[in-house]
């Protein structure tokens, strides 16, 4: 998990915490807009899969599966602000006047799954894999939570009233040998290791590829949802100072697949969108523009 933007904010503009009004947070937590959007993504997804219905026919144990694939059908979910909201350890660091660390955040895991109180549902996320599994379709979940956290997710997961059944194998969570076993991938398909898609397997944001190239060995994968670009596609910038273009490059590239296979979730609070560190904060409103309003003003 990435800092604050609020800490990057701060660094900008030279104020304290108490003098910062945490907007996204505020939006997150209390904005009947956020929650909109979120239904309008899950309710646009659920749609999609309700037009595949004819299609679908059921195999042996039930799993789905459309003309033209032997694999049953499946659809893979980032967790943290997909479909868990961790908004109360956003809100803890901005009363703490601190910013992540591991410890605080395994701390908030362990609470988390302990507390009934602070397991929240991103809004539309629960009604809409039941929808999936009622068309037979499994739902895979690949998070950048460790591995050692997994009964504590699998918790939260139940205490969501998500299905946790063979959760063992739907529950893909970051392994301290990941980038050992992205290598080997890269090695297995035959891939210059210098390339852009063997870095992309083995660098990739969120190091995710690797696992949903597990995933696409089994099953027939129909979508995907996250919260940042790379919970959809294994994106690595080499050149720091132009990754926010790159990144709106890639979304650009990909815009025929929004809506359609690929579905996210607004998250303004954290996040590989943010400035890189070789921007310096008080660049930060060099590479944001106000469409010449400021110069027009001045000249009136």
């Amino acid at each position: 998990m990435k800092k604050l933007v609020l800490v990057l904010w701060l660094a900008l503009v030279g104020t304290s915490v108490a003098e910062v009004q945490p907007l996204s947070e505020f939006w997150y937590q209390t904005s009947g807009e956020y929650r909109a959007l979120c239904l309008q993504t899950y309710n646009l997804a659920a749609h999609k899969l309700e037009v595949l219905r004819t299609f679908i026919s059921r195999g042996a144990e039930g799993e789905a599966k459309i003309p033209g694939s032997p694999k049953p059908l499946a659809i893979i979910m980032d967790l943290d602000e997909t479909v868990i909201d961790n908004s109360g350890y956003q809100v803890y660091l901005i009363k703490e006047k601190t910013s992540f660390n591991q410890d605080d955040w395994d701390g908030w895991l362990k609470y988390q799954s302990i507390n009934k109180g602070a397991q929240k549902a991103v809004p539309g996320s629960v009604e809409f894999i039941r929808v999936a599994e009622g068309l037979g379709i499994t739902p895979i979940f690949i998070s950048n939570r460790t591995h050692e956290s997994f009964e504590e997710t699998a918790k939260v997961l139940k205490g969501l009233d998500i299905n946790i059944e063979n959760i063992e194998e739907r529950l893909i969570l970051r392994r301290k040998d990941g980038k050992a076993r992205a290598q080997k991938l890269v090695k297995e398909m035959g891939l210059d290791p210098a390339s852009s898609k063997a870095l992309s397997i083995v660098e990739g944001e969120g190091e995710k590829e690797e696992r949903r190239r597990q995933v696409y060995d089994k099953y027939h994968v129909i979508a995907f949802f996250g919260d940042v670009l790379g919970d959809f596609e294994g994106i690595t910038f080499v050149d720091e100072d132009n990754k926010p273009q790159e990144r709106v490059q890639m979304a650009l590239r990909n815009k025929h697949r929004w809506g359609t296979d690929w579905f996210i979730l607004p998250n303004p609070l954290y996040g590989s969108w943010g400035p890189p560190h070789s921007l310096k904060a008080e660049r930060m409103v060099d590479e944001m523009s106000d469409f010449g309003f400021g110069d027009w003003l001045k000249k009136k």
